[in-house]
């Protein structure tokens, strides 16, 4: 597999004594080794920082993914309970309303009842009255018709009779005057007696007309009444329950709600974490650009070459496993792959061979990274890398030819398998090698 790259979180310290300017000429070979040792070990660090980020990211994507969809959920179900509280409260105010009119109509009855009640009673006392006068009036007539017939007027009394009997004219005057009296009195006894039946007789038909009505009131009210109560009950029961019910659903919003607050929060912090990630991120790419360059001021030298075109550095196409900025590369640990990587079957121990003539400005290995290497310097800005070989058949400041051999392809290095890792820079850019080399690349 190819060489990777890799960028850790430590750089404060490890940084300011790693990343020092270097310039190719002013030390010594052994004094280059360390420093590329030290930028390679800085390097790997950093490439486990950044992979260590990259899950972070991913996992606080997720969580926030989840986060929002909870809450979409959350704005879902407290709608619904604001569809469910709105007719419960219109329907308590209904209930409440016909609760009002049950009353008012129980209230009438009462006042009915009353009346009814009280005209009885009047009845009553009027009856009570009737009779008394009645009776006295049957009694005076009693005593006036007992009178009359202890004085000898039982039988039919004449103006001739009575004058026949009378001793004197003031006797006659005297029993004409005691016969008028007792005949006026017989005739208002008779008159009021007659009155009081008639007016007892009335009274009662009255009463009678009055008990009739109280006893139909008292039955309609009795059943109305009764009728009312239940449904009284019925509603107002129907009322607490939608009102418990009311009062449920405004407690399950006031939670949803400060389930929503809270997960609003989360996701604030998640984004936050998220927003400090990636500026870490982006801060470690820059520090991964600056080793890139300061390695590039190292290892650089003019050299002239003579050739054209780039040749295929191997004798057989073999396999591109990762190309020149694959964004996969990219993806997985956060810095750019300017090279290609070749593979194969039985690519182990193949022969590599110069792309072009030049100067080779470094022949090493590198613990952990590029393995045994060679850089060639072309002359006119233009490099090739070669790394991860099994073994260097050149060392610094050989002169090679176009297709001369080497080295061969290996794994050593940070690889996971034999492969040749395979890249050109031109005027101090990473350029990709592929399309430089394709016309010369061989057909087997």
């Amino acid at each position: 597999m190819k060489k990777r790259l890799f960028i850790l979180v430590i750089v404060t310290v490890l940084l300011s004594t790693v990343l020092t300017p270097f310039t190719a000429y002013a030390v010594t070979e052994e004094e280059l080794q360390q420093q590329i040792a030290e930028k390679d070990n800085a390097m790997k660090k950093l490439r486990a920082s950044i992979e260590t980020l990259n899950a972070e990211l991913k996992d606080a994507k997720a969580e926030s993914a989840a986060l929002k969809s909870d809450i979409d959920n959350l704005k879902k179900d407290i709608a619904e309970l604001n569809k469910l509280i709105e007719p419960a409260e219109e329907k308590i105010t209904e209930l409440q309303a016909t609760i009002t009119v049950l009353e008012g109509k129980i209230s009438e009855y009462n006042d009915k009842k009353t009346e009814l009640e009280q005209q009885i009673s009047d009845c009553e006392d009027a009856i009570n009255n009737a009779e008394g006068t009645y009776n006295d009036k049957r009694e005076m007539l009693k005593m006036i018709m007992r009178t009359a017939y202890e004085n000898g007027f039982h039988e039919s009394v004449s103006g001739i009779s009575i004058l026949l009997d009378a001793n004197s004219l003031s006797d006659y005057v005297e029993k004409m005057e005691a016969v008028d009296k007792i005949v006026d009195a017989t005739k208002s006894s008779m008159s009021e007696y007659l009155n009081a039946i008639n007016d007892k007789t009335k009274y009662k038909e009255t009463l009678e007309a009055s008990k009739t009505e109280l006893s139909v009131l008292l039955d309609s009210l009795e059943a109305d009444t009764k009728s009312y109560n239940d449904t009284l009950a019925t509603v107002e029961s129907e009322r607490d329950k939608l009102e418990d019910n009311k009062n449920s659903l405004l407690k399950s919003q006031n939670e949803l709600n400060k389930k929503l607050s809270d997960s609003q929060d989360l996701e604030d912090s998640i984004n936050d974490k998220l927003a400090t990630q990636k500026a870490q991120l982006t801060k470690y790419q820059k520090e991964m650009a600056q080793l890139e360059k300061e390695l590039e001021d190292i290892q650089s030298v003019n050299t002239t070459g003579a050739e054209k075109y780039f040749l295929w550095p191997l004798s057989k196409k073999y396999t591109i496993t990762s190309y020149y900025d694959d964004p996969e590369y990219y993806e997985v640990f956060g810095v750019h792959h300017y090279a290609i990587d070749v593979g194969g079957y039985k690519i182990s121990g193949t022969p590599i061979y110069a792309t072009k003539s030049g100067t080779v400005t470094k022949s090493a290995y590198q613990a952990g990274g590029a393995g045994n290497y060679v850089i060639l310097d072309h002359g006119n800005g233009e490099l090739s890398y070669y790394y991860h070989m099994t073994e260097r058949s050149v060392k610094k400041g050989d002169t090679v030819k176009q297709g001369q051999t080497i080295g061969t392809v290996g794994t050593t290095g940070n690889s996971t398998g034999p492969h040749l890792h395979f890249a050109i820079k031109i005027n101090g850019k990473w350029v990709d090698p592929l399309p430089l080399v394709k016309d010369s690349r061989p057909s087997k």
